[in-house]
């Protein structure tokens, strides 16, 4: 077989391997999602007491579907002392609940009850792979009292430097108070300046300062009497000129006289953030005639009102949607107040709405949207449905917080205390939905799916579902004595941003009290490419994944097609489509990049959809078609024995291979070096005929004239087989760069008894430490017939020919096994492909 025909076989076996298979197989580099170590995080509550009178629970969850975690909580006392207590190991999607007296009690019994040591703020340290993958919340309850405080803990943002916390104050009696808690988490001094506004433009300021993880606690009614604020409600800004993502304002209202309690939600401001169209939503807020489930007395009418402050310096026009609920029906309300002037705090009474029929009388709950275009903080919203004796009532706080996925507190269902769960679509598609409570030791129980067209909103009534044993989606019931546990809610629509808002409140029928909790907003806290690097072959095709993963359970999921504007920074290595799909075009490296839109919880305005960019080299490297093969470079060969023609001998005469495209055997495999990966094995004998009285006809060389077809005549044609190839080859790559191709095997001619076998042992080097000019060479050990050769992407790099083709020297390379030739090549270039 003639050199420039074996080359074209084996080249024509390189264009039968699947470029996009090459691509993929990425030794070395990341392949798919990412092993995310574990880490250190801290999460901070802002408040929490054990005054005399006052208990504190701490109710911490596992957003992981699968791992426990150890949660160590530490306590900071108003004057930043830290007291560590012990540590809280929580199974996978459960959550566990500490009394913070008993805590301290256990940790440090002397300072248990010290009058120093009764209020502060609190830290979680835990190690897991993101933030999010704990939730928790700090109640605080007035013991004898239907006083309650719900305070989520947050992450501290440190990029957030300068800014303000606006919210909204209110004494509905004469003898309300409450606090303004301001809790530094940072190690350093903060000053703050308070702006206080109340009615007839009455408004007051002044500075102070909270040392390094300090608590600084502010009495409202102090705070109005002292800077001389009139009315009943107003506005509260405290301003940082620094480390205001580090200090956490809280305010709270009590009344002990009337049982009254209420939270002021207090929202961030960043006066330098970007203008946007803001919805703010508040999924549960009761309504004048009081749901059945809250538990409150007969005939008890609340009074549903909104308070919309102006925390901006300019006039802010707004507008408001009611979703209304009753018993047997819902509806829709839009509603049109006139612009907030600036510092200006109003209010909207839905009560009265409700008696003069803009509203129906007898509805029971309401989701109430607000929009507006400005920053986030400049509108601050708060809704407070309350009886005339403000001992009954319940509250909603407003959020422009929406997901695909929210995980939940804790839940309570006994004989005092009941939970309603609610979730809404705020977007543009239908969402499927789908709610799970988890109880017990890791136990399950999922609602059936629901379809929520656009503002469509549902409720899900766990006391009802206990006590009815109402069964699930898989036909399980809750036990009767269930009475606590946390919920999940996720979209099956819409795994990647979700238009979810979600809201949950717990009664307290012993006291009259309802108290709302919050969930964690699950989004993706990273997103990137894979494989990283992704290499190919010149000429080849390949493709990146895009995965991003879950903050709160912390599985990684594959965002493929969602991602867009993919580029590459140098064309002439590889290009991109629209799709990712990349081109593989010359050796080197080129960086592609992209970006996605996803549901981040990063950042100071939570859940919000975030852009990622996204980048990995595409790395186009050499890859190698190694051949080897035997054949018998001219046409006809003598063979050892013979047949008989009209009763007379003849020595028989075999086929040979030049200029035939033909060989005696032939391996091959494709080797990428660098990826340390070879693939598409070939091996092959080539088919043997022998010939007798008469070949070659024409006196020289075998033509179709010997072609008789008559077998075993010793006539012209006389016989044809092919022995079975069973070689061996392996692949190893010693060094970076560098592969070896070794090749053995043995075989004999099918057409003879006599045991003479081509024998061969081939070593091939490959060296792509310099990938634009790769080197090979071989490392031989053949018998000294036929001829022998490695080609390497079409280019030999080792060729022996024999010096005779006689029946005298076949037999002593053949048969005795006589002058085997070893040694090794020169280093030769050769193709990148």
């Amino acid at each position: 077989m003639s050199r420039k025909t074996s080359s074209l076989i084996f080249l024509f076996a390189l264009l039968l391997i699947p470029s996009a298979l090459l691509a993929q197989s990425n030794t070395g580099a990341r392949t798919g999602p990412r092993v995310r170590p574990k880490s250190g995080h801290v999460l901070v509550a802002p408040y929490w007491t054990v005054e005399a009178g006052w208990s504190t629970e701490l109710e911490v969850r596992n957003n992981l579907g699968q791992d426990d975690l150890v949660v160590t909580p530490a306590l900071r006392t108003f004057d930043g002392l830290e007291i560590q207590l012990g540590p809280i190991t929580i199974p996978a999607d459960q959550v566990r609940s500490v009394n913070l007296a008993d805590a301290i009690q256990a940790a440090n019994p002397k300072l248990s009850g010290g009058a120093n040591y009764s209020f502060g703020s609190l830290t979680l340290r835990y190690n897991s792979i993101s933030t999010q993958n704990v939730y928790a919340a700090v109640v605080v309850h007035h013991e004898g009292y239907p006083i309650n405080f719900h305070f989520d803990a947050f992450l501290v943002d440190s990029s957030f430097a300068s800014g303000s916390s606006e919210t909204i104050w209110w004494l509905p009696n004469p003898t309300s108070d409450g606090y303004l808690v301001v809790s530094n988490f940072s190690s350093r001094l903060v000053t703050a300046e308070q702006v206080v506004t109340g009615s007839k433009s009455s408004r007051g300021q002044q500075s102070f300062s909270v040392g390094a993880h300090e608590t600084r606690r502010f009495s409202i009614r102090e705070l109005k009497h002292t800077l001389g604020i009139e009315g009943n409600v107003g506005g509260i800004k405290v301003a940082f000129d620094s480390d205001a993502g580090s200090v956490y304002v809280s305010n709270v209202l009590f009344d002990e006289f009337s049982g009254f309690s209420a939270i002021m939600k207090v929202f961030n401001r960043d006066a330098s953030a970007q203008l946007e169209r803001i919805t703010l939503m508040a999924p549960l807020v009761g309504l004048r005639v009081p749901d059945a489930m809250l538990g409150y007395p007969a005939g008890t009418v609340l009074q549903p009102q909104l308070f919309v402050r102006n925390a901006s310096s300019h006039a802010l026009a707004s507008s408001i949607l009611v979703n209304w609920k009753s018993s047997t029906s819902t509806g829709k309300v839009s509603l049109n107040i006139p612009p907030l002037a600036p510092e200006e705090t109003r209010l909207v009474d839905l009560g009265a709405m409700q008696q003069n029929g803009t509203l129906p009388p007898n509805a029971n709950w309401a989701s109430v949207g607000i929009t507006y275009d400005g920053r986030p903080g400049d509108l601050v919203p708060v809704a407070a449905s309350y009886d005339s004796s403000s001992r009954y009532g319940v509250q909603s706080p407003f959020s422009s917080d929406l997901s695909f996925m929210w995980k939940g507190g804790m839940w309570h269902v006994d004989g005092t205390h009941n939970t309603l769960i609610t979730t809404g679509n705020a977007g543009q598609k239908p969402a499927q939905v789908v709610v799970t409570l988890f109880y017990g030791q890791n136990a399950v129980y999922e609602l059936p799916v629901k379809q929520l067209a656009p503002g469509e909103q549902t409720w899900v009534d766990i006391g009802e579902l206990i006590r009815n044993g109402i069964p699930d989606k898989n036909r399980r019931i809750m036990p009767a004595d269930t009475m606590s546990g946390s919920y999940e809610i996720k979209d099956l629509n819409d795994s990647s941003i979700g238009y979810l808002y979600e809201g949950k409140i717990i009664s307290d029928k012993k006291f009259g009290h309802a108290t709302y909790g919050c969930a964690a907003c699950c989004g993706f806290d990273d997103a990137y490419l894979a494989p990283d690097p992704l290499f190919g072959p010149i000429g080849g095709n390949g493709s990146f994944g895009v995965w991003a993963t879950n903050s709160c359970t912390g599985v990684p999921t594959n965002k493929s097609g969602l991602a867009y504007n993919w580029a590459s920074s140098v064309p002439p290595v590889a290009t991109v489509d629209a799709s990712g799909n990349t081109t593989w075009i010359s050796i080197g490296t080129t960086s592609v990049t992209s970006s996605i839109n996803l549901r981040s919880p990063i950042g100071i305005n939570n859940c919000h959809v975030a852009t990622f960019p996204l980048d990995a080299p595409g790395i186009v490297i050499p890859n190698f078609t190694v051949g080897y093969n035997a054949y018998i470079a001219v046409d006809n060969v003598q063979g050892p024995t013979v047949c008989f023609y009209q009763q007379l001998p003849w020595t028989k005469v075999y086929m040979g291979d030049g200029n035939r495209g033909t060989y005696r055997t032939a391996e091959q495999i494709q080797v990428i070096p660098d990826l340390q990966t070879s693939l598409n094995f070939f091996q092959n004998t080539g088919q043997t005929r022998n010939y007798g009285y008469y070949s070659p006809l024409n006196g020289s060389t075998l033509s179709s004239l010997d072609e008789d077809g008559v077998a075993n005549d010793c006539l012209l044609w006389n016989l044809a087989g092919q022995a079975t190839p069973n070689f061996s080859h392996d692949e190893s790559y010693p060094q970076a760069h560098q592969a070896q191709v070794h090749y053995t095997g043995s075989v004999s001619n099918p057409l003879e008894i006599v045991t003479a076998p081509i024998t061969w042992d081939m070593r091939t080097v490959l060296d792509t430490t310099n990938p634009q000019s790769p080197t090979a060479y071989v490392n031989y050990n053949h018998t000294c017939y036929p001829a022998h050769q490695v080609i390497v992407n079409g280019t030999v790099v080792y060729a022996y020919f024999p010096p005779d083709n006689s029946a005298f020297y076949i037999l002593g390379c053949l048969f005795f096994q006589t002058g085997k030739v070893i040694g090794v090549s020169q280093v030769k270039s050769v193709p990148t492909h």
